[in-house]
C-alpha cells in the first residue's frame, strides 16, 4: 500500500551534527515514477519557499551558507554532488567535510543552519531546493567551491560554469573571519 511506503521516511546521519540524508519514498511503475518530495508529518522543517533548479552539466552552484534557514534538497533528475562543511564553531562536528551524492528519486538532504554546502552537475540536473524561511540577500554568505582548504574531494570536473557572484568569492578564511565577526 502507497502510505505505508511513504511513512517509511528514516533520517540517516551523515558526517556532520544535524545534517540528515533521507530516503526518498518512490512507487516506480512501466509510467514512471512518483517520489514524495515532504510531508507534514516528516520530522523536517516546515518550507515556506520551494524552489525547482535545473543544471547545466558542469554547473557548480556555492559554495554558499545560511545563519537564519534550513536547507531540504532533493534531485528529481540526475545526479548532485553536494559538498557540506560544518562552519559551526560549537558543534561536535566543527570543520568536518563531506561530499554526497543525490540521485533522482533516492535520498533528499537536511542542511541545517551553519553548513555551508555547494552544488556540482557533472550531468544536466534538476533539483529541488526548500528553504524553513524566505531567502533574504543579507543570509547569504560564502566562499570559493574549490578552496583546498574546504577539504572537499570534488569528483573529476573541467571547466565549471559559475555565477558571476561565485567565480568572484573569497578565500574559506575570509568567510571564517565574516561568520565570527556575525557571532557564529
Amino acid at each position: 500500500m502507497l502510505v505505508n511506503k511513504l511513512a517509511e521516511l528514516i533520517g540517516t546521519p551523515t558526517a556532520i551534527h544535524d545534517a540528515g540524508l533521507y530516503a526518498i519514498p518512490a512507487v516506480v511503475d512501466e509510467r514512471g515514477t512518483l517520489g514524495v518530495i515532504a510531508r507534514v508529518d516528516w520530522p523536517l522543517p516546515t518550507s515556506v519557499q520551494l524552489n525547482l533548479i535545473r543544471s547545466a552539466a558542469a554547473t557548480v552552484r556555492g559554495f554558499h551558507v545560511h545563519l537564519q534557514h534550513s536547507d531540504w534538497l532533493m534531485s528529481a533528475d540526475g545526479a548532485l554532488h553536494v559538498g557540506l562543511r560544518d562552519l559551526r564553531p560549537n558543534s561536535p562536528t566543527y570543520g568536518v567535510a563531506e561530499v554526497i551524492v543525490l540521485h533522482s528519486f533516492v535520498s533528499a538532504l537536511l542542511i541545517p543552519p551553519g553548513v555551508g554546502h555547494a552544488f556540482v552537475s557533472l550531468q544536466p540536473t534538476l533539483h529541488i531546493y526548500g528553504t524553513d524561511q524566505f531567502w533574504s540577500p543579507d543570509d547569504e554568505f560564502g566562499c570559493r567551491w574549490d578552496d583546498p582548504e574546504l577539504q572537499l574531494p570534488w569528483p573529476t570536473l573541467g571547466t565549471p560554469l559559475l555565477s558571476e557572484r561565485d567565480s568572484t568569492a573569497g578565500p574559506l578564511a575570509q568567510l571564517e573571519a565574516t561568520l565570527r565577526d556575525l557571532g557564529l
